[in-house]
C-alpha cells in the first residue's frame, strides 16, 4: 500500500465536500481528468490545478492534512546536517513554501518540518539554550554553584544540585561564574 498523501486543509475539505454529495472516487477522478480547473464551487476550488496523480493517490491511499504552522510555533525540523532539531519559527512565506527559524540561518523548506514540538521537547530545548548561554552542557554543575529548590532548600553541593535537577525539584541556581567578589573593591 502506498503512503498517505499530504493535502492542504482546503484540498481535504474539497474532497470531503464532494464525498458528502455522493461523488464516487471514480467520478471525482473522471471530472478532474476532463477539466482539472473545473472545480467552480468555493467548497472544492482548492482542487483546481491539483496534479491528477496526487488526487488519485489521496483517494486510493488516503490522506493527511498538512498542519498549519505560525510564527512563534516550536517545531521539529529535519536538518540534513544535524538531524531533527527543535526550533522556533520567526517568519513564514506560504507562497514560497518556506520558513525561517530563530537559531538556523536562511530560509528552509516547510516540507522539512516534521511536526509541532511537544511541550516536553520545547521545555528541554529552552533549558538546553539556557545552559548553553552560560557555556555549559545541561545539568553540568560546578563547585561554587548555589541552588534554590522548590521546597526552600539552598544547596551548594554539586551532587545535591544534580539530584534536585534530575528530580525536577530545582527552581534555579546561581552559577559560580556570576559570583561578584567584593575583595577587589576593598583592595588598593
Amino acid at each position: 500500500m502506498t503512503e498517505k498523501v499530504m493535502l492542504t486543509r482546503e484540498q481535504a475539505d474539497g474532497i470531503e465536500h464532494l464525498k458528502k454529495r455522493k461523488f464516487s472516487d471514480e467520478s471525482i477522478i473522471g471530472a478532474h481528468v476532463r477539466n482539472p480547473n473545473g472545480w467552480l464551487l468555493d467548497e472544492n476550488a482548492a482542487l483546481n490545478r491539483m496534479p491528477l496523480i496526487r488526487l488519485v493517490d489521496a483517494l486510493r491511499s488516503g490522506y493527511e492534512v498538512e498542519p498549519k504552522y505560525q510564527v512563534r510555533d516550536w517545531v521539529v525540523y529535519r536538518s540534513f546536517d544535524a538531524g531533527n532539531v527543535i526550533v522556533k519559527i520567526i517568519d513564514i512565506q506560504y507562497v514560497h513554501s518556506r520558513v525561517q527559524f530563530e537559531t538556523l540561518s536562511g530560509w528552509k523548506a516547510i516540507r522539512d518540518i516534521e511536526r509541532h514540538a511537544t511541550p516536553e521537547e520545547i521545555k528541554s530545548e529552552k533549558e538546553r539554550r539556557l545552559w548553553k548561554s552560560i557555556g555549559r552542557k545541561v545539568g553540568k554543575f560546578h563547585n561554587g554553584d548555589f541552588g534554590i529548590s522548590y521546597d526552600g532548600e539552598h544547596p551548594d553541593f554539586v551532587p545535591r544540585l544534580i539530584d534536585l535537577h534530575s528530580e525536577g525539584k530545582l527552581l534555579g541556581f546561581y552559577p559560580a561564574e556570576s559570583f561578584i567578589s567584593f575583595e577587589e573593591v576593598d583592595s588598593e
